[in-house]
């Protein structure tokens, strides 16, 4: 199981690739994004796109972080 408590965008970033990544990874607990205001946050920024009731993992390498 992999889980978080009130992380910030690039800690939730990597649990959630490493999770999608594990395949001993059975359960996962990473629901903090659904509490966080994204108004105006580019998804670069954050690695994540948040949908309904999910986590999509970016594109990007990495934690789905772009570097700058």
């Amino acid at each position: 199981m992999i889980g978080t408590m009130i992380e910030g965008y690039a800690s939730l970033s990597a649990a959630a690739h490493f999770a999608a990544s594990a395949k001993q990874v059975k359960f996962y607990d990473l629901d903090v994004p659904f509490m966080w205001n994204l108004q105006g946050k580019n998804l670069a920024d954050i690695g994540l796109e948040i949908g309904r009731g999910e986590l999509l993992l970016t594109e990007e390498d990495g934690i789905g972080i772009s570097a700058y």
